[in-house]
């Protein structure tokens, strides 16, 4: 098969298709977890399928699997046609033509159950087959299990097969003339997969990249030399000549659940003999298998067929979740170590003391029983600083440089491995770079530029040399933002050994390369460098003529960044798992949110109750009522949700829960001009973090307006705003509003917001620890908001502060549901009535003085709130009424409405005057005092 299209499942996301297919998921960011809606029994799980795009679904109890398609057509019980047409009325952007959905259907669905075809039909019984039993002889793979172990232990993750049926799987176009009554045992076209003869029965392990999708095979033939019997086979279902193209995992299938018995550690080899050896060995005894996967990485076995490009294990690392992973590494060796740094692993490197060869580690494994062996390699393991630290100090000085060549050529940053070695070790690495330089030389115009002590000078036909510039400019990448569609220049200006880094607009550079140098280094280090004028257009050119720039696509926004499963700050990411890395080539406009905020620490007690120690009730409410809407903000594409507007009402809640959404990140913005509201509103959308937005009583009210009334259905709102009581009961009738309110007057301490600056960072380092996983509260109402607050309780338990400091944020926050927008519709209606803006009537009047109508609704009492009475009554606030549709659907979803006509909504009489009781109650304080 050609290289296959690009699928169609990735254009049909996750988050958009469950609520389509009314799957309920919310706390849970990919990987996710729910219901399975096709058995009702099992526990669905959705990864983010980083090999095809898209995502993909897997259930282990009715072992149904696929992408987002199959779900669809699984769920609908429709075929893929009428399942794609479906999808396209519902707004997916999926094409009506035929030969995209039969292109799609046969290189992704049925490529891939013929993969698993060839897997499942495979015989696992190999004392039943004699040239099986002498190639499991010959490879050192040969079990005795009892029968009754054979179809749940060995069987799972060894098989055999006929070459020929294997053949036919992954080339049954050139295989097509080899049935009937003509025997091939080999197929003979240019792309044979078993080349030369011999290829009988073969021994087959399939690799995964996502549970349980086979993405490779590795097959043993003939006499099981693994310098010309073993072949790994990638499956044709991504990009094919891509540098790290992915390889899998070969694992047991209960893996993760016999990780359990060892404290949630994985062993993980590079070599599948060995591995497999250890594995088949301990089967013959038990039925739980030993915590071992196999990765792959064609540079460790360039003599198996590989293709003629790299494949490497990268992204299946992710179907272990959060398990720690220990790497066995008897002899150290450069795949072994890119494997670790990129999955943050440990190295165990205990072995036999002779040489690590294939012999001497068959008898060291042999010598001890698979569970001995297992415990002594996770009882001695070294986090990868260290060890990689060791082997570099046994290594000469051109050794050195060889290594971290070839790590930085397999795409790790060099720079930052150097940061976490032992002081020694980089120390020493960096003397050894220092005294690898050279005088680089290029030809620029037919002069010679050489580079010499961070200087550059011209070389002249004479001989003589001539300075041209007083620094050395590196350009390192050119980064491209697709928002503003600009491209920045990001590198470095050497002077003088010191290295300043920049990431600034190219055409702001590309003015005066060597002018702008200067201001450069004046702001950064105050110093200036020597530069001729007439070669200061030229810099860039000769730059790039030294070192041509990588172009890459620039991090503009702070917030959850879905495609690298991050956390992306001004100066920093989160990744998952916890690792904090430095943000490389940020492109962010100015403002930009979180700019302040530090490198995530752990809280002390002192710092999560420093704010119930040092304010009063009331200011405490705020704080953690403020912190939760402002994670829940940030949070919310994690979950698939919306964020929402929050409101600050009261004077408490309107001055200190600013103080805290600025020490928090929130930047600002006061737009007094037209043009200004306009770019306040896009600003907001820009990034995760809320923005707070001062309307400005100077503007006319159909801008102020615009920051609260809902340009169209389901439209987000990511701001904080201060209002008045009226308007807070507006919003609060609104779909995308938070109110965070308070009715007396607090006290603060001026250190208290110093731990508003660390408690995001360091929560959600905690968080990404945790694969995002919210976890499941007893007391959540199901909105994001109360779910946020209760982790931010557990997070401070864990880490000995007060939970129920924490927890009393949630008195301070009316989170926007059903019931709440229907009660902020009568506090507002029972407001007017006791100022006497708003009557209760036997009937309508012509009268100008707005009035509820009694109304008689089957015999129950009701209020008619007649059509444009809302109107009147806020005519001057600066949030908009809503209309009589929302006010229906308020009262509907309450299920308070009683009847709808060409006057106005009827709603229950007996529902209002309770509700009038309670919310005065409320203000009065008796129903504090009285329980």
């Amino acid at each position: 098969m050609s290289t296959p299209h690009q699928t169609l499942a990735a254009r049909v996301p996750w988050s958009k298709l469950a609520a389509e297919l009314d799957i309920h998921v919310r706390t849970m960011g990919l990987p996710a977890a729910t219901q399975c809606p096709l058995c009702k029994t099992g526990v669905v799980r959705v990864y983010r399928d980083a090999l095809v795009g898209g995502e993909w679904f897997h259930c282990q109890t009715c072992r149904c699997q696929g992408d987002m398609i199959e779900l669809a057509a699984a769920v609908w019980g429709l075929g893929f046609p009428d399942t794609v047409s479906r999808l396209g009325r519902l707004g997916f952007e999926l094409p009506d033509s035929e030969r995209e959905i039969r292109l799609y259907v046969q290189q992704r669905v049925e490529y891939r159950q013929r993969l698993q075809k060839l897997w499942d039909s495979a015989a696992g019984w190999i004392d039943e087959n004699g040239a099986a039993i002498r190639l499991a002889h010959h490879a050192g793979l040969y079990y005795e299990a009892p029968a009754s172990r054979r179809q749940e232990g060995p069987e799972k993750i060894l098989r055999f097969c006929d070459a020929p049926t294997v053949e036919r799987c992954f080339a049954p176009g050139s295989m097509s003339h080899g049935g009937g009554r003509r025997p091939r045992r080999c197929n003979p076209s240019g792309r044979a997969l078993f080349t030369g003869g011999g290829w009988k029965q073969v021994l087959m392990v399939p690799y995964y990249d996502l549970p349980w999708r086979i993405c490779a095979f590795a097959f043993i033939g003939r006499r099981g030399d693994p310098d010309q019997d073993f072949v790994f086979k990638r499956a044709n279902v991504g990009p094919a000549h891509r540098e790290g193209v992915e390889a899998g995992l070969a694992m047991h299938p209960q893996v993760l659940e016999a990780s359990e018995r060892w404290d949630s550690k994985i062993i993980a080899m590079g070599d599948l003999v060995p591995a497999w050896r250890l594995q088949l060995r301990h089967l013959e005894q038990s039925r739980i298998p030993l915590p071992l996967v196999v990765w792959h990485d064609s540079h460790l076995h360039h003599n198996w067929h590989a293709g003629n490009y790299r494949v490497r294990t990268r992204h299946a690392w992710k179907m272990l979740a959060s398990r720690e992973i220990v790497f066995w590494m008897p002899s150290a060796n450069l795949a072994t170590f890119e494997q670790a740094i990129h999955v943050n692993g440990k190295i165990s490197t205990v072995g036999p003391r002779t040489p690590a060869d294939a012999e001497s580690l068959r008898e060291y494994c042999w010598k001890q029983t698979p569970d001995d062996l297992t415990r002594h390699i996770l009882d001695h393991t070294k986090p990868w600083p260290q060890v990689l630290s060791d082997y570099l100090d046994t290594l000469g000085g051109l050794e050195v440089e060889d290594v971290l060549a070839k790590l930085e050529i397999s795409g790790l940053d060099v720079d930052e491995i150097l940061r976490k070695l032992n002081h020694g070790t980089r120390l020493r690495v960096v003397r050894i770079r220092a005294a690898a330089k050279h005088v680089a030389s290029v030809t620029y115009e037919g002069k010679t530029i050489i580079e010499r002590d961070d200087k550059w000078y011209c070389v002249y036909r004479n001989g003589t040399q001539s300075q041209i510039l007083g620094a050395v400019l590196r350009v390192d990448a050119m980064v491209y933002c697709r928002p503003r569609k600009e491209t920045y220049l990001a590198g470095r200006v050497i002077y003088e050994g010191q290295e300043v880094e920049f990431c600034a607009l190219q055409k702001e550079i590309e003015k005066d390369p060597g002018g702008w140098i200067d201001r450069l280094l004046m702001s950064k280090i105050t110093a200036a460098a020597f530069c001729v004028s007439s070669w200061s257009r030229h810099l860039l050119a000769i730059s790039q003529a030294f070192q041509y720039p990588k172009t890459v696509v620039g991090v503009d926004r702070v917030g959850y960044d879905k495609q690298q499963e991050r956390f992306v700050l001004p100066q920093f990411t989160i990744e998952m798992g916890g690792e904090v890395k430095k943000l490389k080539y940020p492109v962010f406009p100015e403002p930009v949110p979180a700019a302040k905020l530090q490198l995530p620490e752990v809280l002390s007690p002192e710092e999560i109750d420093r704010v119930k120690n040092r304010c009063n009730e009331v200011m405490t409410e705020v704080f953690w009522a403020t912190a939760a809407c402002v994670l829940a903000n940030i949070l919310a594409r994690v979950y698939h949700l919306k964020p929402y507007g929050i409101a600050l009402q009261g004077y408490v809640a309107s001055e200190f829960g600013r103080e805290v959404a600025r020490a928090l990140g929130c930047i600002e913005s006061c737009p007094h001009t037209a043009a200004e509201v306009k770019w306040a509103l896009l600003a907001e959308q820009r990034h995760d973090w809320p923005m707070i937005t001062e309307v400005s009583p100077v503007l006319q009210r159909k801008y102020r307006r615009q920051f609260f009334e809902p340009q169209d259905e389901g439209q987000v709102r990511n701001c904080i705003a201060a209002v008045d009581w009226v308007s807070a009961k507006l919003l609060g009738m609104q779909d995308n509003w938070h109110t965070i309110s308070t009715a007396s007057n607090g006290s603060q301490a001026d250190d208290t917001l110093a731990v508003a600056k660390l408690l995001i960072p360091a929560y959600l380092k905690n968080l990404c620890k945790r694969q995002l996983d919210l976890g499941n509260h007893p007391n959540s109402t199901g909105s994001l908001v109360d779910d946020v607050l209760q982790d931010l309780a557990r997070y401070a338990k864990d880490h000995y502060g007060d939970p129920d400091a924490v927890l009393s944020g949630r008195r301070a926050i009316e989170v926007n549901d059903a019931t709440s927008r229907a009660e902020a519709l009568a506090d507002l209606l029972d407001y007017f009535i006791r100022n006497r803006k708003l009557d209760i009537r036997e009937q309508l009047t012509t009268r100008r003085k707005p009035a509820l109508i009694k109304h008689d609704n089957d015999g129950r009492e009701g209020l008619l709130l007649p059509c444009g009475t809302l109107d009147k009554l806020v005519k001057e606030s600066p949030v908009p009424p809503p209309s009589m549709d929302q006010v229906y659907r308020v009262l509907d979803q309450a299920e308070v409405l009683l009847d709808e006509d060409d006057d106005g909504v009827v709603f229950r009489r007996d529902w209002f005057d309770e509700r009038c009781r309670l919310s005065r109650a409320q203000q009065t304080g008796m129903l504090k005092v009285m329980g």
